[in-house]
């Protein structure tokens, strides 16, 4: 177990080293921050209010009429929500005023037409009468796309960097050092995918507490991570094996990405009753599971159940890549 632990931590140097993977590491991070910066501009179609259930009924009744609210019983809640990553303004009542809360990098309509309203509400007589049609489906299921692509793009890009230390290894030749050394296959393999874990913890847990925030439930995503742990180490093999170099390992993420990313987004927008095609898959799995994770808190038994499936399925993959790749990896895949 020394010798992984070793293993692992001269990957982590040579990682940091490499202009290349130390980008991978760090581009869903800075992804993150740009589509963080932007989303709310997305959420900007659909008017939604976060009001104390203290306030008075009428003036609730009243902004009813210009668009949706969320009640919450303590000022505190009302800021959680405002803070979260969609453009929502809070209202509660402070020594007798109405305090209009902002997160501060709403966009300037948003800000406008809340300030508009309360102006409105708050008049002896209505000065204008708004008709309200929401359109807010369609962004809310844009902005979740968004968020859940970063995720899995983290994870990928977790196996992918620990993929480019095994070519750099087998172009090297050092492979050839480690097979004849008691390190073997088997440890070997353990080290490497102990650093796919690793990286893909760090960068998805870093991408959903910018896309998230304090929102996000740390434990389940824990699980999260740790039930894509097969399905990351399976990126990592598959990079390391068919790729020579790191020129062939740009084509075969090229042929990855789409399989992984794509089909389980297309997934969304299957009708129910085509969505058995897509269950032999782990990714579609992963992908459920995380959804589960941002629309429920992780606290449907739909998240423990992909979740499971997740854990199974690339396990079976991650075996028969074992098997059919141990050749390519090391001399006499010992």
């Amino acid at each position: 177990m020394k010798q992984v632990f070793n293993l692992v931590r001269q990957d982590i140097t040579t990682a940091l080293r490499d202009n290349i993977v130390f980008y991978m590491i760090i581009s869903p991070l800075l992804l993150a921050l740009v589509v963080r910066a932007f989303l709310p501009a997305v959420e900007a179609t659909g008017v939604t209010f976060a009001l104390s259930s203290k306030l008075d009924q009428a003036v609730i009744s009243e902004l009813e009429n210009y668009g949706r609210v969320e009640l919450f019983d303590h000022i505190v809640g009302v800021r959680d929500r405002v803070e979260r990553i969609d453009a929502v303004p809070g209202i509660y009542e402070d020594g007798g005023e109405l305090v209009l809360l902002f997160e501060g990098n709403e966009p300037e309509e948003i800000i406008e037409a809340a300030q508009a309203v309360l102006t409105a509400v708050t008049a002896e007589e209505r000065l204008v009468r708004f008709e309200q049609q929401s359109i807010g489906e369609a962004s809310s299921m844009l902005r979740e796309i968004i968020i859940l692509s970063l995720l899995m793009l983290a994870l990928f890009l977790g196996g992918v960097v620990s993929g480019f230390n095994i070519i750099d290894e087998k172009d090297s030749r050092a492979v050839n050092a480690i097979a004849v050394t008691p390190l073997g296959l088997q440890r070997y393999l353990a080290a490497r995918f102990l650093l796919a874990l690793l990286i893909a913890a760090l960068t998805t847990g870093g991408t959903a507490l910018i896309m998230i925030g304090h929102n996000l439930n740390a434990g389940l995503m824990i699980v999260s991570v740790g039930a894509s742990f097969f399905m990351t180490a399976a990126i990592s093999l598959a990079v390391g094996a068919f790729a020579g170099n790191q020129v062939t390992a740009i084509a075969v993420i090229k042929v990855l990405m789409p399989l992984y990313l794509a089909l389980p987004i297309i997934s969304f927008f299957v009708p129910r009753q085509w969505q058995a095609v897509f269950y032999p898959l782990p990714n579609y799995w992963q992908f459920q599971m995380l959804r589960e994770l941002l629309s429920a808190g992780g606290v449907s038994p739909h998240f423990w159940q992909s979740a499971l499936l997740t854990l199974l399925l690339s396990f079976i993959v991650l075996i028969i890549l074992i098997r059919t790749t141990s050749s390519r990896l090391m001399p006499g895949g010992r």
